[in-house]
């Protein structure tokens, strides 16, 4: 999902222990960058970024159904549009409880939907929107 110079420098493995180490190094230093920000906030973030991602599986439970691109699936939501419904209504209002907080809640709902409209801006502009997200299983013919 990452820009192709961004993934191939993810990949770059040592050559000894074969190991990742650009990606190792990258994630170490985002995270020693986050304790910065305080126990507080980290889970602030966490947390709503959580209630977005079942946003979007709420909407998709729907959408999906609605579409009939869930049509061939093996499992079929009982009680459909109830469940769905009442997620998105309860996740409402984990958001508006996260607004009234303007001390993190707020913060933390700016900074996840700048993280979400910037994935959406990514996602359009950047991989294009004609071309296929595909993922694909690892090549077995490649050897380390």
């Amino acid at each position: 999902t990452w820009h192709r110079s961004i993934n191939d420098a993810f990949t770059i493995t040592h050559p000894r222990f074969q190991s990742p180490w650009m990606a190792t190094l990258i994630a170490g230093l985002v995270s020693v960058a986050l304790c910065f920000l305080g126990l507080d906030m980290i889970l602030m973030l966490t947390g709503t970024g959580i209630v977005i991602v079942y946003v979007g599986v709420c909407l998709a439970a729907i959408f999906g159904r609605r579409s009939g691109t869930s049509h061939a699936a093996i499992y079929r939501m009982p009680l459909y549009p109830f469940w769905p419904v009442i997620g998105l209504v309860a996740l409402a209002y984990v958001l508006y409880t996260s607004a009234l907080d303007p001390m993190l809640g707020r913060p933390s709902l700016l900074i996840n939907g700048a993280v979400v409209i910037f994935s959406i801006l990514y996602y359009r502009l950047l991989l294009g929107r004609k071309r296929a997200w595909v993922l694909s299983e690892p090549d077995e013919s490649v050897t380390f």
